[in-house]
């Protein structure tokens, strides 16, 4: 009985645990703060803070158009290498994956 109540309260605070770093996170991710991982296409990271990229967001806009369009991510990739917009470190091949990525993730960061 006492270790069913031990694992009972194990369990109860690894959920505690989980809820606030899930709340630590979104709060960061309100106040415009990097929380981990690749920084996305479209930012920079200044000083720990996400910021918007001027030509990178060109990129972006260009992206949300041509999905509005209907084309689909194969010619959403031929489009941007047409018009010279690289990725990420200079790398101006696009993949649809990636296009899908800056898609699906909206206008928020």
């Amino acid at each position: 009985m006492v270790f069913r109540l031990l694992a009972v309260l194990a369990e109860f605070e690894r959920d505690q645990i989980s809820d606030r770093t899930k709340f630590a996170l979104q709060y960061k991710r309100t106040k415009g703060e990097k929380t981990g991982g690749d920084v996305p296409f479209g930012y920079r990271v200044r000083a720990g803070r996400l910021h918007e990229d001027a030509t990178e967001q060109r990129g972006v806009a260009m992206i949300r158009e041509l999905k509005a369009q209907g084309k689909s991510l194969r010619d959403i990739c031929r489009a941007l290498e047409a018009a010279g917009i690289s990725r990420k470190h200079g790398v101006t091949t696009w993949h649809p994956q990636t296009v899908k990525n800056i898609i699906s993730r909206g206008k928020a960061a």
